[in-house]
């Protein structure tokens, strides 16, 4: 069984992303704070590999502030793409589920 590790370098490697890569943390419930404080100062394009529900409170902390409530309905296989705005705002820009692809 893969992990979000191996599932990140599989994508990072069938659509030729470039630059600069990191793997800095896993992610975890108590760790979420300081993830998303690092995302959201990063001037970076970033691809995040996760297990839910840890990505999705990320995206809902990036997106709300706040954990909860649940700001997408992660499905497993799928991707979000986030983007921050020049205020510093975070917003949902789409998602694609495996059914779409499938």
């Amino acid at each position: 069984m893969k992990n979000s590790f191996h599932n990140a370098l599989f994508v990072i490697n069938k659509v030729s992303i470039t630059g600069d890569q990191a793997i800095v943390r896993r992610l975890t419930n108590e760790g979420l704070p300081d993830a998303a404080a690092e995302i959201h100062a990063s001037h970076r394009d970033l691809f995040i590999a996760g297990h839910l529900p840890h990505l999705a409170k990320l995206v809902s902390l990036l997106v709300t502030g706040s954990e909860t409530p649940a700001v997408v309905r992660f499905q497993q296989g799928g991707v979000v793409c986030l983007e921050k705005d020049e205020a510093g705002k975070w917003s949902v820009v789409w998602m694609v589920v495996p059914e779409i692809v499938a």
